[in-house]
């Protein structure tokens, strides 16, 4: 698995979204920016977080921020906006199928990019 560090897809629509219940989320991108090469690379690639400790899900509503399990709010991630990993806490600001922006985290995650 590549790093997250090496790889941006900030705003890249994704093709295909899976889910292992509690334990692994891959989404697939037809596209990335590879920061190490300084360039858009038009081949695919599959965000992977696995085998994370705990995860939770916070959904912005008009009203209020509603924390929740991960199980309870996760729909089908179309975008990531952002990753950021600090220290063991992994956060993944996406936009789902059904217009629902959520702050994914994992505490304790395995997070990288691997490629067809």
């Amino acid at each position: 698995m590549r790093p997250i560090s090496e790889i941006s897809i900030d705003d890249e629509v994704a093709d295909s979204f899976s889910y292992k219940s509690e334990v692994q989320i891959v989404i697939g991108f037809t596209g990335y920016y590879d920061l190490e090469a300084g360039c858009y690379q038009d081949k695919p690639c599959s965000l992977v977080i696995e085998q994370w400790a705990s995860a939770s899900i916070e959904v912005d509503d008009a009203i209020k921020t509603k924390k929740q399990p991960l199980e309870q709010g996760l729909g089908i991630v179309s975008m990531v906006f952002a990753l950021t990993l600090t220290g063991d806490l992994l956060e993944a600001h996406v936009l789902t199928l059904d217009n629902h922006y959520l702050l994914l985290k994992f505490i304790g995650a395995t997070v990288g990019y691997v490629f067809p």
